[in-house]
């Protein structure tokens, strides 16, 4: 599964009420559709997020901007968890966790 277009699929397919799929930001941005709009269109079957930027370091130390989506989430009434996934450890996991954690609570207070 690639795309939230056949996470989608697979949660219809298999007909359970605990089937549902993660919003992953690095993986959407190549959907070709607006973060937001992915979310509002999933907004049904979204459990839980990854938050990651699409350079696949953490929230806030690439180019995504994560305001309109945490915005979009609360605006879905999204109330799951959101972690952060990350796939480059530089310049160290800790000041990753610390940086993303304190960009993300600046996004979510705009």
């Amino acid at each position: 599964i690639l795309t939230l277009d056949e996470a989608s699929s697979m949660v219809t397919m298999l007909d359970h009420p605990a089937a549902r799929t993660i919003f992953d930001v690095k993986s959407a941005t190549t959907e070709g559709r607006s973060l937001e709009q992915l979310i509002r269109e999933h907004a049904d079957i979204i459990a839980h997020v990854h938050a990651n930027d699409a350079n696949r370091r953490g929230p806030g130390f690439g180019d995504t901007d994560f305001a309109p989506i945490l915005q979009t989430l609360r605006s879905i009434g999204y109330d799951g968890y959101v972690s952060v996934e990350v796939f480059d450890y530089s310049p160290d996991p800790e000041t990753i966790a610390r940086e993303s954690l304190r960009y993300l609570k600046e996004c979510a207070a705009r």
